[in-house]
């Protein structure tokens, strides 16, 4: 009985073993990667102080909000 016991339970350890190999030879599945990759904005470098800014915050000059005050 202790033998039929023990077999079952290395049979189980192995089972799972094997279903969390296959689980990283897959990748993440679907729902890991389901918003797709973050969005981010360009930034570049204001000529004047040197400060890397999004490029959307630049004024029409080129130059940075923190160049204005």
């Amino acid at each position: 009985m202790f033998r039929l016991i023990l077999i079952i339970a290395a049979l189980l350890i192995i089972a799972q073993l094997v279903r969390i190999g296959l689980r990283q030879l897959r990748g993440p599945g679907p729902e890991a990667d389901a918003d797709g990759p973050e969005p981010f904005e360009q930034v570049t470098q204001c000529p004047h102080c040197g400060v890397h800014v999004p490029k959307a915050s630049l004024d029409n000059g080129g130059t940075c909000p923190q160049c204005h005050q």
